[in-house]
């Protein structure tokens, strides 16, 4: 087996174009859009909520029960990116992460993102585990 040790990666066409086959070798992607660009596993019951790791994630701000804005390091390069999440606490109580119900500026910007985590029929609530990734272009 062969190993390669780099530190950065550039694609030949242009730098940020590096593209991987999969496993059968059927089919490409460039590397950067299957990335994470945002991440963050954090408390959201605390007050003020905790973060426990993140990644491009520069504070969250605690808008209301269960409201939360991620606020990002470093902007994307438009509010078009795409986001998943989970929510639990203890004693086997699961929820869900959502966003916005209308895409407005305010609440899912290039520069934030606004979450609401909630039980599935019983409205927002707080969880233990709060988790989001986002996937789109950074500026």
């Amino acid at each position: 087996m062969s190993s390669i040790l780099v530190d950065n990666l550039t694609g030949k066409t242009t730098a940020g174009n590096v593209t991987v086959t999969s496993e059968h070798g059927a089919a490409t992607m460039h590397m950067q859009q299957g990335l994470s660009k945002a991440w963050i596993n954090m408390d959201g019951t605390t007050t003020g909520p905790t973060t426990r790791d993140s990644f491009n994630v520069d504070s969250v701000t605690d808008k209301a029960t269960g409201d939360f804005a991620l606020n990002f390091t470093n902007d994307f390069n438009n509010n078009d990116y795409t986001f998943c999440g989970s929510a639990s606490s203890s004693g086997n109580a699961t929820g869900w992460v959502s966003g916005p119900t209308s895409m407005t500026e305010s609440e899912f910007a290039t520069d934030s993102l606004n979450i609401f985590t909630s039980y599935q029929n019983a409205g927002v609530a707080e969880f233990t585990y709060t988790t989001c990734n986002v996937f789109g272009d950074l500026a």
